[in-house]
């Protein structure tokens, strides 16, 4: 008397090299099987060194969208992340694979991208406007702006 692999049921065999009692269970084994392997190799491939990937400040592993990361991992919002850490709040943080891939689908869909921006051109703000430009810049922004000043005189 053998018993099944899935459901370990004692069965009666056909034959020798039957390991499942019926194809419902050959197949809820095959699925369990590959999604195990699937969820192996991305637990490897998440977090894993690899140079061009951005590393979290908070768990210190390595990936390619560190906001999408921290907003499903840490619970905390990309704007959140980057004022704890004194980033530029207005910059993604992406690896330079994932900026290029975006900017090589924003430069094949031109058209759109700039529709997009037209559509987008009435909500933004005015130089007149109240709460324009009161906000508390990050250390990076600072940086960047003194540069910018530098670089013009």
């Amino acid at each position: 008397m053998k018993k099944c692999k899935q459901c370990w049921i004692v069965m009666s065999l056909k034959s020798n090299s039957q390991l499942f009692c019926s194809r419902v269970c050959r197949s809820d084994y095959n699925k369990e099987k590959l999604r195990n392997y699937r969820n192996e190799r991305q637990r490897e491939k998440t977090g894993k060194y690899e140079p061009w990937k951005i590393q979290c400040l908070i768990c210190h592993n390595r990936y390619h969208k560190v906001c999408t990361h921290i907003y499903y991992t840490h619970k905390l919002t990309s704007r959140e992340y980057k004022e704890m850490f004194g980033k530029d709040v207005g910059k993604w943080i992406l690896s330079e694979k994932v900026f290029e891939k975006h900017s090589r689908k924003n430069k094949e869909n031109k058209d759109i991208v700039w529709k997009n921006l037209e559509k987008g051109k009435k909500h933004r703000y005015k130089k007149w406007q109240k709460g324009v430009g009161v906000y508390s810049r990050s250390e990076e922004t600072l940086e960047r702006l003194k540069n910018l000043c530098k670089y013009k005189n």
